[in-house]
């Protein structure tokens, strides 16, 4: 899969719009985003894609495991060069995550 354009969302996950029109552009990164908060179940074409992230973040204990479950859904939509940070702190766990279809 090959550089994706799809419409943009802002940071509230809401449509993108400039004068009233949906605002399309590069999106990987908004599929990444989608799979990794999206549960296993939420794409009726693929029930096994999505990480579900939510239900882990009360959990630090739980980061390797995060990884793999990151790594690996993102490894089966066509991500390559996966790059998971990991930033650990009183508030729990944040990951960044960054890839690029290829």
């Amino acid at each position: 899969m090959a550089t994706a354009n799809d419409f943009l969302e802002d940071s509230d996950l809401d449509e993108l719009l400039t004068d009233g029109d949906n605002v399309v552009g590069r999106s990987d990164f908004q599929h990444i985003d989608d799979i990794i908060v999206s549960a296993p179940g939420a794409w009726r074409e693929y029930p096994t894609c999505g990480v579900a992230i939510q239900q882990f973040q009360s959990s630090a204990g739980q980061k390797q495991t995060i990884e793999r479950i990151i790594n690996q859904q993102l490894t089966a939509d066509g991500v390559q060069n996966i790059f998971i940070g990991v930033t650990e702190s009183v508030n729990g766990v944040t990951f960044n995550v960054n890839g690029e279809y290829i």
